[in-house]
């Protein structure tokens, strides 16, 4: 017999945002997309990468380039930046291949797996696409979210419990300035 546990996807998904975002239990994803060009690489964040301020939006870049983080889709470099308050926001920086349906697929399934046992996930990842990328990311968003082991009956790591998604504007009361 399965206990139901491990088959809790998260518990919901918006689109914008409740009123306290910041808070120890949120995780923060960003997109970015990356080029090779003789040996070189060249890397894009998407949107939402400003509203941390300039300098973390270079920061966030930085990161990428000493890491040479990979180009596949999925793949997740992980930040840590200090918030309005000083209080460590966890950034996830997500690769989006090169935007096809499988890529916001895989990036979703991604982001579950490294929000599991979290409160909240506020992303942008799904703005780079259109509807059809948005409802490949929801679904990898779910399928990411389920945990089945051989043998366990119980999850390990509850799914992250609601999922934000944000377009190029981020939520009322936060700006660029805040940070």
């Amino acid at each position: 017999r399965i206990h139901p546990d491990p088959l809790v996807p998260p518990g919901s998904v918006l689109i914008g945002a409740p009123s306290d975002l910041a808070d120890g239990s949120t995780v923060w994803a960003l997109p970015y997309q990356c080029d090779e060009a003789d040996g070189e690489l060249t890397y894009t964040l998407g949107p939402g990468a400003t509203w941390f301020g300039d300098e973390a939006a270079d920061a966030f870049l930085e990161t990428l380039l000493v890491t040479r983080a990979s180009a596949d889709s999925g793949a997740i470099t992980t930040v840590v930046h200090r918030g309005p308050d000083g209080e460590p926001l966890l950034v996830l920086l997500t690769c989006l291949g090169t935007g096809r349906g499988q890529d916001f697929r895989a990036a979703g399934a991604a982001l579950a797996r490294a929000a599991k046992g979290r409160q909240r996930l506020i992303t942008s990842v799904p703005a780079l696409g259109d509807d059809s990328a948005l409802i490949d990311f929801v679904a990898g968003m779910t399928l990411g979210s389920f945990a089945l082991r051989i043998g366990q009956l119980r999850a390990t790591a509850r799914p992250v419990a609601e999922v934000v998604l944000c377009g190029t504007e981020w939520p009322a009361g936060l700006h660029a300035g805040a940070v």
